[in-house]
């Protein structure tokens, strides 16, 4: 008797496990959430306007630039893609005579967009010194900016310019307005 209630009990176990074994289909229903697109600071096709003032602090030896003088200025940019763009500027220095200089730029960004926006550059180019007499220069430097909101930032850069009869350290900080 003990063999036929082991045997029963063993079949009904195994036809419940035959028959209901596989567990049914989960009524959960996968919601797709889409992830909000990262602010977009930094594009092809910008074009900036920059209102700065400046620091020029000379080497020694210089000619024109005797002292260190402060100055300001304005600049505009245009990126022709994200990373890659063009700039010109116009700025004066007051030092021991008043100096106005311009120049043009070639500049290489890399815009960090997750967080707080903003994107260290490098930038390399050419111009003139002019009070009353000109000189032309060259420059090399690299800078920071960071965006407030999508078309306002804060710019800080500096560059080294030679070439001509003088070198000094031109550093800028200001506003740049983005379209």
């Amino acid at each position: 008797m003990k063999k036929v209630l082991i045997t029963a009990v063993s079949a009904f176990a195994g036809v419940a496990l035959w028959a209901g074994g596989v567990a049914p289909e989960s009524k959960v229903v996968e919601k797709m959430v889409e992830q909000p697109a990262p602010c977009e600071c930094f594009r092809a096709g910008e074009i900036q306007l920059d209102v700065f003032g400046a620091w020029a602090a000379s080497t020694a030896n210089n000619d024109i630039l005797e002292n260190n003088g402060w100055g300001g200025g304005i600049g505009a940019n245009y990126f022709i893609t994200k990373y890659f763009g063009i700039g010109a500027e116009g700025y004066w220095l007051a030092v021991d005579s008043t100096l106005h200089g311009v120049s043009g730029s070639v500049i290489a960004r890399l815009p960090f967009e997750s967080g707080p926006c903003w994107a260290p550059y490098v930038f390399v180019g050419g111009g003139g010194l002019f009070d009353g007499s000109s000189m032309g220069t060259a420059h090399a430097g690299a800078g920071f900016d960071i965006r407030l909101t999508k078309k306002i930032g804060l710019i800080i850069d500096s560059r080294f310019n030679f070439g001509g009869l003088d070198e000094y350290t031109l550093t800028r900080a200001g506003l740049r307005f983005s379209f």
